[in-house]
């Protein structure tokens, strides 16, 4: 058999500035292939999960977009189930291959998978290329290292901005393969999504390539809504208070790069304000999290896989009230009911949950993150763990005194109680 090229998909969905489907473009024959582990969908020892019902649905309807999205330069893409590592091996075999591209990505897990295919590669003699476009500023620019990395955000950001270098996005492939290859190796789609109760949410995330880039088209060009974004994002209800890319960065259905570029094009020909430059703010953000858990990933798993977080059963009791929205407290309640019963929740909110466990509960922030990772459809590892850590002041800028008075927050962002009643009613 000829050999081939296997284009292993991760948190990468997409094919617009995506270096792996782009170099794959310049060799042989290249197969697509997205595993879903097995171990994800498994119950650890507090009863909580990886991957829940809302992003397992936001995922198959991203997959089933690229799927699409690669016919159309002519590359097949296989989805599967099981362990993620054994698959691989299994396929590499199958299908011949000489190379492998891929996406690093932060995190433990993810780093321990990606040292053992590159071991297993090593003893076979195959190529296995890593790539790095999950964040704004490439790796390869920072002008940092592990020895001299910014600890806190601001020293960050300014640091960056005094030169501040974002690649131009990498261009789209041409038709890779022939046809007849793919005919041979196209698969049906046999993946099924979760039938999900209908909600009261004004908030509908679809997944995709195709949604998102649409949504970029929509917040920036078609509604102006860009405009007004640092006022309204510490909004509680709807889907334009805040951008919410959120969703498609985490799955990497649309490019950091293709949302900054586009906001430099909006703000020449449109307007240019503090708004414009609070999105790019948030990117920023979310790059000093990626690049904080590349350098430091240890720091946020110092937990034993095999203890109980709890270290008693009234924090299970406390624990299961927070999770399914019954404290007690309304502001509280109706953000994790909104969690339960769309997988989102609004920044504002998540930061007062997150207070609500830590400060008021004493449970560990560990509990809410492992709870987000199984239920928020946005996860991002390094976003999720980056954010409760510092929540927690336990990471970044570790100080220990964000308390949220939740009455108080429910004033400012909830005069009416609009948002609180939706969700208790």
């Amino acid at each position: 058999m000829e050999e081939t090229t296997l284009i292993w998909f991760r948190n990468d969905l997409r094919i617009h500035d995506n270096p792996i489907v782009f170099e794959s473009s310049k060799t042989g024959n290249c197969i697509g292939i997205y595993i879903f582990d097995e171990k994800d969908v498994e119950t650890d020892k507090d009863g909580l999960k990886k991957l829940g019902n809302f992003r397992y649905n936001f995922i198959v309807e991203s997959l089933f977009d690229l799927q699409n999205n690669l016919a159309k330069i002519n590359v097949p893409l296989l989805i599967l189930k099981g362990n993620t590592f054994e698959i691989l091996k299994e396929k590499i075999d199958e299908f011949n291959a000489s190379t492998i591209f891929a996406h690093s990505f932060p995190g433990t897990e993810e780093k321990e998978l990606e040292n053992k295919l590159a071991e297993f590669c090593n003893s076979k003699q195959i190529t296995l290329k890593l790539f790095s476009c999950n964040t704004l500023i490439h790796a390869d620019d920072l002008k940092f290292s592990s020895l001299n990395f910014p600890q806190i955000f601001t020293q960050f950001r300014k640091l960056v901005e005094l030169d501040f270098d974002v690649r131009e996005e990498i261009p789209l492939p041409k038709k890779i393969n022939t046809q007849a290859f793919y005919n041979f190796y196209k698969l049906e789609n046999r993946l099924q999504k979760f039938n999900l109760p209908p909600t009261n949410s004004q908030i509908i995330l679809e997944g995709g390539e195709t949604i998102a880039l649409k949504r970029l088209e929509y917040y920036l060009w078609e509604t102006n809504k860009i405009d007004t974004y640092k006022e309204t994002r510490n909004e509680l209800l709807g889907m334009d208070y805040s951008t919410k890319f959120s969703a498609w960065l985490a799955v990497g259905a649309i490019s950091p790069r293709r949302i900054y570029w586009e906001i430099k094009k909006y703000e020449s020909q449109i307007l240019k304000n503090e708004s414009t430059y609070w999105v790019i703010f948030e990117l920023l953000w979310r790059d000093f999290f990626q690049f904080n858990m590349q350098f430091f990933p240890r720091c946020y798993f110092r937990f034993k896989k095999n203890k109980s977080l709890f270290t008693s059963e009234e924090q299970k009791i406390n624990f299961v009230k927070w999770k399914t929205g019954n404290t007690g407290v309304p502001f509280v309640d109706a953000n994790m009911k909104e969690l339960l019963n769309t997988g989102f929740m609004s920044n504002r909110g998540r930061q007062n949950i997150a207070s609500f466990l830590i400060n008021d509960l004493k449970l560990s922030w560990q509990l809410g993150a492992k709870h987000f990772q199984e239920y928020l459809i946005d996860y991002d590892v390094a976003s999720n763990y980056g954010n409760w850590s510092y929540l927690a002041g336990k990471g970044n800028d570790p100080r220990t005194n964000r308390y949220f008075n939740i009455e108080k927050q429910q004033k400012i962002y909830d005069p009416q109680k609009r948002y609180t009643n939706l969700w208790n009613s």
